[in-house]
This record gives structure tokens, sequence and C-alpha cells, in this order.
């Protein structure tokens, strides 16, 4: 039967207070490599994180009235930025007086906290007249729409329609909820 040494031999405590040191920066530099490669691992993966289809989203504004509505085919959410990818996006943006803005397009792209959408392939934005106010037809490829803000943009083409008139452009600004809209260059226009 073997025996276990003398603990009071400094042979002995010196042994073992190394391994202990040993074994406590052992722990120390396992946790310090690791989370910062946790971290480099999941800000490199673009996976989504969930998804949504055959949707419809509604926005409230402060005084309980649906301020926006979302319908699209499928909606995939991206953690590494928080973004949005929206297929065959249906916007509604709703106004005060007046008839709402109807936005369609092939795809969109939605910022982190939901006040940047960029919409493109096919983009068309319409709005019914009223006893006061004409119908409304505005189609282009690109289109940066804030909802926040009531406020669209493009430097892209664009085509507006508005009774039996036309006029095309290069680029535009829209304010929605005033109605307003700034056309940047290359304005022509045909009217009947």
């Amino acid at each position: 039967m073997a025996t276990l040494p003398e603990l009071s031999q400094p042979t002995t405590w010196v042994t073992i207070l190394v391994l202990t040191i040993l074994a406590s920066m052992s722990w120390w530099l396992e946790s310090v490599v690791e989370e910062p490669l946790g971290k480099l691992v999941k800000s490199k993966s673009n996976k989504p994180d969930y998804y949504m289809e055959q949707f419809t989203l509604k926005a409230m504004g402060i005084e309980g009235k649906v301020k926006y509505s979302v319908h699209g085919q499928s909606l995939v959410h991206y953690q590494t930025d928080n973004s949005s990818e929206i297929q065959t996006p249906h916007v509604e943006i709703y106004r005060d007086n007046g008839p709402p803005w109807i936005v369609d397009a092939r795809s969109a792209r939605v910022n982190d906290d939901g006040t940047k959408t960029m919409l493109t392939g096919n983009v068309a934005i319409r709005r019914e007249g009223t006893d006061t106010l004409s119908d409304i037809q505005i189609y282009t490829d690109r289109l940066l729409l804030m909802s926040d803000k009531d406020y669209a943009e493009t430097k892209e083409p664009i085509t507006i329609i508005r009774d039996d008139n036309t006029v095309k452009a290069i680029g535009m600004r829209a304010w929605l909820k005033l109605g307003k809209l700034h056309l940047l260059s290359k304005v022509r226009g045909r009217y009947e």
C-alpha cells in the first residue's frame, strides 16, 4: 500500500501552489479567449432569427389610430443588424384628412427601428382622389420610405400620372402627409 507524502515538506507545498496557480490561469485564459470568439462567431452569422408568411403588421399612433399597415408575402428578420426583408410588400399610410397612400413593390428592406424602408422593383404609389384632390399614381424602381416622417424619396426615374396628365422626371422628394412633391431633374410632362 502506497503512502501519501507528508504535507509538511516544502516541496509538496510548492507543487500544490504551482498547480493551483496554473489551474487558475488556465480558467482565466479560457474565459478571456472564448468570450470574444463567441461574439465574433455571432456577429458574422447572417442567418435569420425568425420569419413570417402572409403577415399584416399595424403601427398605431399616440391617439390609438392606425398610422400605417404593412402586408407581405413573407418577412425575414436578421439578428446581426436587426433589419428585415419583405417580399411583395403592400403598405398603407393613413392620413388624418383624406385617403391613404398605398405603396406596393417587389421587395423591401426595413432598418432596425422600422423608420426607413427601401422598396425595390416595380414600386407603385397611389392615392385615390376626393372631391378636392385628383387621383395620383407614381411609378419608380427604388424608393426610400421614411414612415416616421411621412416622407419618400428616390433618385431613380419616375412617372407620375394625375388625371390624364403624365410627368416623367429623374428623382423625387415627397412629403406624403402634405401631399407635396418635388421633382429633382429632367422633368418632362404631357398634359391633355
